[in-house]
């Protein structure tokens, strides 16, 4: 199974690379828009772990049970496309996996506003998963191969901006929806989700090969 997963510890730079300059340093800009790509990813899954069942209950009057399955099916949708993102990565490259992703996103959750279902949203927040799952790994993977200037890789920095992008968007959202509603305020992770699309090629990197 595990190779179904993105490879290595993108925790660290091997030392044989670093030695023979093999790590990417690529400037400021770039590590930015990592931290981007992160924190608008776990700003996302933050808003849609704490969020959609909310949305369902209150927004659209989905009724028991039913609230519960937009948290399950994001879940396994964010689950099933992490097992096979590696096979796509060596097909298509970073860039075009993130983008086609946060695409994906974007229209999933533009459709789901203006169509007030609750079947339909269940179904947006499954495509919204599958979607942005591969992001976090890959963004994470691109800062462990991205040297800083001043040594060390940007990989704490971006590890940093994702755990803030996913306090900031649930703490956001619940002023937003008491002032003009769920729905507007369901435009705060569509917004982070088209930020990732825009900010694609960052994760652009040399690495381990893809197996």
């Amino acid at each position: 199974i595990l190779r179904w997963l993105p490879h290595g510890d993108v925790g660290t730079v091997p030392t044989e690379a670093a030695d023979a300059g093999d790590v990417p340093r690529r400037g400021a800009s770039t590590v930015a828009l990592l931290g981007l790509i992160a924190g608008s990813s776990f700003l996302l899954e933050g808003v849609a772990m704490e969020w959609s069942a909310v949305y369902l209950r209150d927004g659209l009057g989905a009724a028991g049970g039913t609230v519960g399955l937009a948290v399950v099916v994001f879940s396994a949708g964010m689950a099933a496309s992490r097992f096979v993102g590696d096979r796509l990565v060596g097909r298509f490259g970073q860039p075009i996996v993130v983008r086609i992703g946060a695409g994906l996103a974007v229209v999933s959750l533009a459709v789901m506003l203006l169509v007030p279902s609750v079947a339909l949203s269940i179904v947006a927040f499954g495509a919204v998963g599958v979607g942005m799952g591969p992001v976090v790994p890959l963004a994470f993977r691109s800062a462990g191969w991205t040297a800083r200037t001043r040594g060390g890789t940007a990989l704490p920095i971006v590890v940093t901006a994702g755990y803030t992008g996913s306090i900031v968007g649930p703490a956001l959202v619940g002023p937003l929806a008491d002032a003009f509603g769920l729905r507007i305020a369901f435009v705060v992770p569509l917004v982070a989700c088209a930020v990732v699309a825009v900010a694609a090629q960052a994760t652009a990197t040399t690495g381990p090969p893809v197996r």
